[in-house]
Protein backbone atom coordinates (compact mmCIF):
# COMPACT_ATOMS: atom_id res chain seq x y z
CA UNK A 1 0.00 0.00 0.00
CA UNK A 2 1.20 3.48 -0.80
CA UNK A 3 -0.13 6.52 1.80
CA UNK A 4 1.13 10.09 1.90
CA UNK A 5 1.16 13.19 2.86
CA UNK A 6 2.11 16.86 2.69
CA UNK A 7 3.92 16.42 5.67
CA UNK A 8 4.98 13.83 8.07
CA UNK A 9 5.58 14.10 11.99
CA UNK A 10 4.08 13.80 15.24
CA UNK A 11 0.94 14.79 14.29
CA UNK A 12 0.69 11.93 11.47
CA UNK A 13 1.34 9.60 14.43
CA UNK A 14 -1.44 10.91 16.75
CA UNK A 15 -4.04 9.71 13.92
CA UNK A 16 -4.03 11.42 10.73
CA UNK A 17 -4.72 9.17 7.90
CA UNK A 18 -1.75 7.62 6.56
CA UNK A 19 -1.25 6.38 10.21
CA UNK A 20 -5.13 4.80 9.74
CA UNK A 21 -3.92 3.32 5.99
CA UNK A 22 -0.89 2.47 7.71
CA UNK A 23 -2.77 0.22 10.36
CA UNK A 24 -5.35 -1.11 8.23
CA UNK A 25 -2.47 -2.31 5.92
CA UNK A 26 -0.88 -4.05 8.60
CA UNK A 27 -4.21 -5.76 10.13
CA UNK A 28 -4.33 -7.31 6.02
CA UNK A 29 -0.71 -8.37 6.47
CA UNK A 30 -0.05 -6.08 3.64
CA UNK A 31 3.33 -4.11 3.61
CA UNK A 32 2.84 -0.12 3.55
CA UNK A 33 4.84 2.69 1.98
CA UNK A 34 4.23 6.37 3.33
CA UNK A 35 5.51 9.18 0.79
CA UNK A 36 5.71 12.84 1.83
CA UNK A 37 6.49 15.98 1.02
CA UNK A 38 8.66 16.79 3.79
CA UNK A 39 9.64 14.22 6.79
CA UNK A 40 10.41 15.67 10.13
CA UNK A 41 13.37 14.02 11.48
CA UNK A 42 12.36 14.08 15.05
CA UNK A 43 9.57 12.02 14.22
CA UNK A 44 10.91 10.04 11.51
CA UNK A 45 11.91 6.82 14.08
CA UNK A 46 8.79 6.64 15.24
CA UNK A 47 7.62 6.52 11.71
CA UNK A 48 9.58 4.30 10.26
CA UNK A 49 8.19 1.82 13.09
CA UNK A 50 4.40 2.16 11.74
CA UNK A 51 5.51 2.54 8.39
CA UNK A 52 7.24 -0.30 5.69
CA UNK A 53 9.31 2.79 3.64
CA UNK A 54 9.20 5.86 4.60
CA UNK A 55 10.52 8.18 1.88
CA UNK A 56 10.59 12.44 1.83
CA UNK A 57 10.61 14.22 -1.09
CA UNK A 58 12.14 17.47 0.67
CA UNK A 59 15.76 17.23 0.67
CA UNK A 60 17.69 18.64 4.10
CA UNK A 61 19.35 21.46 2.17
CA UNK A 62 16.00 22.59 0.98
CA UNK A 63 13.85 25.24 2.38
CA UNK A 64 10.21 24.66 3.06
CA UNK A 65 9.95 27.60 0.08
CA UNK A 66 12.48 26.25 -2.57
CA UNK A 67 10.65 23.15 -1.81
CA UNK A 68 7.18 24.32 -2.61
CA UNK A 69 8.95 25.68 -5.61
CA UNK A 70 10.37 22.55 -6.92
CA UNK A 71 7.55 20.23 -5.81
CA UNK A 72 7.21 19.03 -9.37
CA UNK A 73 10.98 17.71 -9.82
CA UNK A 74 11.34 16.97 -6.19
CA UNK A 75 8.55 14.76 -6.24
CA UNK A 76 9.75 12.90 -9.63
CA UNK A 77 12.86 12.29 -7.98
CA UNK A 78 10.97 10.57 -4.70
CA UNK A 79 8.64 8.65 -6.89
CA UNK A 80 11.93 7.75 -8.42
CA UNK A 81 13.98 6.49 -5.74
CA UNK A 82 10.77 4.57 -4.04
CA UNK A 83 10.43 2.89 -7.73
CA UNK A 84 13.84 1.68 -7.11
CA UNK A 85 13.46 0.04 -3.94
CA UNK A 86 10.82 -1.72 -5.49
CA UNK A 87 11.74 -3.14 -8.23
CA UNK A 88 15.50 -4.09 -6.69
CA UNK A 89 12.84 -6.01 -3.47
CA UNK A 90 13.88 -3.79 -0.90
CA UNK A 91 11.51 -2.24 1.91
CA UNK A 92 8.08 -3.17 0.67
CA UNK A 93 9.12 -5.19 -2.55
Amino acid sequence: VLTGEGRSDAQTLAGKLPLKVAQAARRAGTKVALVSGSVDRAALSALEGRFDLVVGAQPQSVSDDQAIRQASPLLTEAATGLGRVLIRGQGTG
